[in-house]
């Protein structure tokens, strides 16, 4: 899995000026500020991470994978980044108020491949003071 991870994160990467841009594209809809505070669900190696981590106060990140974990800890420290906290978790295993608290804004991007995806959104809303922001493809592949 390590491999695998390490090349999604190389992958990534080569496009960093893409997701800068679509993270402060989200930044200007949310109306993110170095006070606003995030919870992001399946970081992967920091894809949204990282940019977020530069426009707010603080990203708190729950990732299931650890080679995903891994990168994502190299991505930040290339990054000089320290104000996100990681928990290495399912979403689906992470209990409110324990693991994680309450922030601004749920953030997931492509990440919400889950048994019980009602009860995962119903998590993220007790979660997010102001919204819940989610990222997927809805439909068939063209």
């Amino acid at each position: 899995m390590d491999e695998i991870s390490t090349q999604y994160a190389e992958n990534i990467r080569k496009r960093w000026n893409v997701f800068i841009n679509k993270a402060y594209e989200i930044s200007k809809i949310l109306n993110l500020n170095r006070e606003s505070t995030i919870l992001e669900i399946g970081s992967g190696s920091g894809t949204y991470t990282l940019p977020f981590a530069k426009i707010v106060k603080h990203v708190t990140v729950v990732e299931p994978s650890k080679g995903m974990t891994n990168e994502l800890i190299k991505n930040m420290r290339n990054w000089s980044i320290s104000n996100v906290t990681i928990t290495n978790k399912r979403w689906e295993d992470v209990i409110p108020n324990v693991d994680v608290y309450e922030h601004d804004y749920v953030f997931a991007s492509h990440s919400l491949v889950m048994v019980d995806i009602d009860k995962a959104i119903e998590k993220m809303n007790k979660l997010a003071r102001k919204g819940v922001c989610i990222i997927t493809r809805v439909g068939e592949s063209p």
